[in-house]
């Protein structure tokens, strides 16, 4: 029998047309080559198989998959405000904070907040920097994927 430890779903997308109003990452990009991203839907672990690696083991093959894709600048995603945990996971993995969305979430009637996080490809260099600095690591292939993780139980 097989039990799903962990999982990352993720989907490639038109920079241009992502879909989210407040992140623009067109705008951001000044290499005319990054013309799409990738948008992390989910990313997690079942609680008895946590802080063993496995969620940091998702997000490097994400990155892989999207670093593989012609034209991805970057990799970005939602965290609700206080999801400690998850901040601190993404910061150590390289995302930085762009912006904070009030009333993003409404979990069982109360709205909550969320940070947007990104981090840009190798290939993508932001405006404002210097001609010659690169920013991270790369990404995806195909419209959606997913990364699941599954041991014998």
């Amino acid at each position: 029998t097989l039990e799903m430890v962990g999982l990352v779903t993720c989907q490639l997308t038109n920079a241009e047309t992502c879909g989210d109003v407040l992140f623009d990452p067109a705008d951001a990009f000044v290499s005319e080559q990054c013309t799409r991203v990738v948008y992390v839907l989910t990313l997690g672990s079942g609680s008895r198989y946590r802080r063993r690696g496995l969620a940091s083991e998702l997000l490097k093959r994400c990155m892989e998959r999207a670093a593989a894709e012609p034209g991805c600048g970057c990799v970005y995603l939602h965290v609700i405000t206080y999801n400690a945990a998850a901040i601190r996971f993404y910061e150590a993995n390289g995302f930085i904070r762009l912006r904070e969305i009030q009333n993003y979430y409404r979990i069982d009637g109360v709205d909550y907040a969320c940070y947007v996080y990104v981090r840009y490809l190798d290939r993508a260099r932001v405006a404002g920097e210097k001609e010659d600095t690169s920013v991270l690591a790369s990404m995806l292939a195909g419209a959606s994927f997913f990364v699941p993780m599954a041991v014998r139980a």
